[in-house]
């Protein structure tokens, strides 16, 4: 399969991560729940970079309008640019610098793409492997229902919601898209993205062609769990998620999930 998927996590902005300073103006993010980007025309209300543009573009009013903050999915990387003249960009907290993916203060250019793709996202280098349906309808139906029969055949009924979801597999990821390297993490495998946001129960956009993430259709808003049992049980540790392709080669990775969606 050609399509490259893509799965942004909600997370938290606060008084760790919601402070920067531009051109001389303080700003901080106002806390909530962000996902990384949001969808064209999306309010920036639980949009991140959004968000940000907002609060950079009313600091620096009403020079610097065309200035964007802008994530590429399709690279992980998020470019802070369009400044009329040079700008420096400064991060007093540096949970937020390291979340968008940058690694120092920013001066002396007009634009400033990050070093590193932006954290709570992660991008297979495969596509799907295994999934219900097709590609344009990833998610399947499934319904609770309780159905039984007593022994002299009266049907019984317990009707219940109808929901969607189903098991994904990736076969052979790359161990760089897999397992956080020794020396630190780049923000951009399923390890890092399991303890950020599999871990925390939070909510996943699940994009199903990462060079398209425009519109409501472009994903589906999903809960990962461990198995298809719906009734509540522990996350789990990675293994449960994450396994050698190959036994004893560390090179290739299948990642293997059940996720609902969130309705």
């Amino acid at each position: 399969m050609s399509t490259l998927q893509a799965l942004i996590g909600r997370f938290d902005i606060n008084t760790d991560n919601q402070s920067w300073t531009v051109d001389s103006n303080p700003l901080s993010t106002t806390a909530g729940k962000y996902f990384i980007s949001g969808y064209t025309g999306e309010s920036a209300a639980n949009n991140l970079v959004a968000t940000m543009q907002v609060d950079m573009l009313a600091a620096l009013a009403p020079s610097h309008t065309s200035a964007t903050i802008a994530l590429d999915l399709a690279t992980g990387l998020i470019t802070i640019g369009g400044f009329d003249s040079s700008i420096a960009i400064t991060w007093d907290d540096t949970n937020l610098r390291d979340l968008l993916g940058y690694t120092g203060n920013l001066s002396g250019d007009t634009s400033y793409p990050a070093t590193n793709p932006a954290r709570y996202l992660w991008r297979p280098n495969k596509g799907l492997s295994d999934y219900p349906v097709t590609l344009d309808a990833v998610f399947a139906p499934e319904s609770a229902t309780m159905v039984g029969a007593t022994r002299d055949g009266t049907i019984m009924t317990a009707r219940q919601t109808t929901v969607y979801g189903g098991e994904y597999e990736w076969q052979l990821i790359q161990e760089s898209d897999a397992i956080i390297p020794a020396t630190g993490s780049i923000n951009r495998e399923f390890e890092q993205f399991f303890t950020d946001i599999i871990a925390a129960g939070e909510r996943v956009r699940f994009v199903f062609d990462r060079t398209s993430y425009a519109s409501t259709g472009d994903f589906v808003t999903v809960t990962i769990f461990p198995g298809d049992d719906p009734e509540p049980t522990a996350i789990g540790p990675v293994q449960d998620y994450l396994t050698r392709a190959v036994d004893g080669n560390l090179a290739l990775w299948d990642v293997r999930f059940y996720a609902r969606k969130f309705v």
